[in-house]
């Protein structure tokens, strides 16, 4: 009965296909006075012993060059020999594999394994020790052995099913996976749009049929590339009669139009904490702040994970340089209102979002998220005995932490306030309320507030408009 050992996806090539240890060969011999079939297996020490003619060594040998090796030495014995040979099984042997987080290790494997599967292997390790598995590059598969060194792409062959960029795993194979360097992302006109991992040299081509290559809808004689330079974003329209000589960088965007879509997705930018900071394409009002935490490869082991700073984008510019400029004494009441709405406008675009928001956040175009540093103590500021920085320990309360201040001054007022770590807001809280590291505890004196007072409290905390306080200095000299 002959039974499929193993299902392969193409034949081997016999002469880069190593034989060694546990591969079994299938030997039919006539000779005038003899018909037989042998199965012999390759031993430990390299030999293959062949019956009636002796042991030979060919560990080591190419598949083509062990078979002549056993029809050599069987023809020295029966001169006259008709003889088929062939490989029936392959040996299982241990390969040593590398990869970015340490988890260097041997697996079992044999040489009618590709790349692809050892990929899967080394993949579900890593998962198993809890790392993050969507930084592994499978675009720059480094394979080494002792006549060379060679770079696979298997998203490519996922991508076209070419398997030269897959091929068998050999005997001596040294393998080392990496990390994801650099990355680029296409939308629009596309089968599969997204990020993908960006190499040295690739062409807009290649990303295109990274992306499983363009829609029967897409338009096709122009594309746009998006950049970020200097924290802009610029728009660069390349013919594509000419795209394959345009460079691309870390972190573009290429958009194909589309007779059935927007030109452009929406549009996100994050920066601080996260592993990779920068624009990403949204879908408005759907992506969280979950999501695009994930899409810029999560957090970095500095981030404070608790909370994020969203900026909005505005509506409207309130532009004080009028008003700046003004001679003190021709400053009015109106202009003082406008600087009033303009500090609250800039106020309500700002906010924070703490972590179980962050599923249900979702986000808008032009929003700016910050993902803030872990800060390992609390400020206490304003009419207290010792105001200062004091460590941060999660299970104390706003009280404890005025209890170690010496507690509040006489002429301090009641209501206590807190100014979360990246805002420039107050709010009220009770003492008994816990606090992040980086927080500000805010006690008030019990002085008489005027519009001055306001302003300065919030510019001295924020210390981000000093425009505004020139502009109140100048009007309260003036009065």
């Amino acid at each position: 009965n002959v039974k499929q050992k193993e299902i392969i996806s193409s034949t081997i090539n016999p002469d880069s296909f190593l034989v060694g240890p546990g591969d079994i060969f299938m030997v039919d011999i006539v000779t005038s006075n003899l018909v037989n079939q042998f199965e012999l297996i390759i031993s430990v020490t390299g030999e293959l012993i062949i019956p009636m003619v002796g042991k030979i060594n060919i560990s080591g040998s190419t598949l083509s060059n062990a078979i002549d090796l056993i029809e050599e030495s069987f023809k020295k014995q029966y001169s006259d020999a008709q003889l088929s040979i062939m490989l029936k099984d392959a040996g299982t042997y241990n390969l040593y594999v590398k990869n970015p987080y340490g988890l260097n290790d041997e697996y079992k494997v044999n040489s009618l394994m590709r790349i692809s599967d050892l990929f899967q292997l080394v993949i579900a390790n890593i998962k198993k020790n809890k790392y993050n598995v969507s930084n592994i590059s499978n675009r720059n598969i480094k394979i080494s052995n002792d006549s060379n060194v060679e770079y696979y792409d298997l998203a490519m062959f996922y991508a076209n099913g070419d398997y030269s960029n897959n091929p068998y795993i050999n005997r001596g194979d040294r393998i080392e996976f990496n990390l994801i360097n650099k990355s680029i992302e296409i939308w629009g006109g596309v089968a599969k749009g997204g990020k993908y991992e960006l190499l040295l040299n690739d062409s807009v081509d290649d990303i295109i049929k990274l992306a499983g290559g363009l829609l029967e809808s897409a338009y096709k004689d122009s594309l746009i590339i998006t950049r970020s330079i200097n924290n802009k974003r610029k728009h660069i329209f390349i013919d594509t009669m000419i795209q394959d000589d345009f460079d691309l960088y870390n972190n573009d965007i290429i958009n194909i139009k589309d007779k059935n879509r927007n030109l452009f997705k929406q549009v996100a930018f994050i920066s601080g904490e996260v592993v990779y900071p920068g624009f990403y394409n949204i879908d408005n009002s759907i992506t969280s702040i979950n999501q695009l935490i994930d899409l810029a490869g999560g957090f970095t082991k500095e981030a404070n994970q608790n909370l994020v700073m969203i900026e909005n984008q505005p509506n409207h510019e309130f532009d004080v340089t009028n008003i700046v400029n003004k001679p003190p004494e021709y400053i009015t009441e109106s202009d003082i209102s406008f600087v009033d709405v303009g500090i609250d406008y800039h106020l309500n675009n700002k906010s924070i979002v703490n972590k179980n928001e962050f599923p249900n956040y979702k986000l808008m175009n032009g929003d700016k998220i910050s993902v803030l540093p872990k800060i390992n103590f609390i400020d206490i500021v304003g009419a207290v005995n010792r105001p200062g920085k004091y460590p941060y320990n999660e299970d104390f309360t706003v009280s404890d932490y005025i209890k170690l201040a010496g507690g509040k001054k006489r002429n301090s007022l009641r209501n206590t306030y807190v100014i979360e770590q990246g805002s420039i807001v107050k709010k009220i809280v009770k003492t008994n309320e816990s606090l992040n590291g980086g927080d500000v505890i805010f006690i008030p004196y019990d002085l008489e507030i005027n519009r001055w007072t306001r302003f300065k409290d919030w510019m001295t905390v924020s210390g981000q408009v000093a425009a505004f306080i020139v502009l109140i200095q100048n009007i309260i000299g003036g009065n």
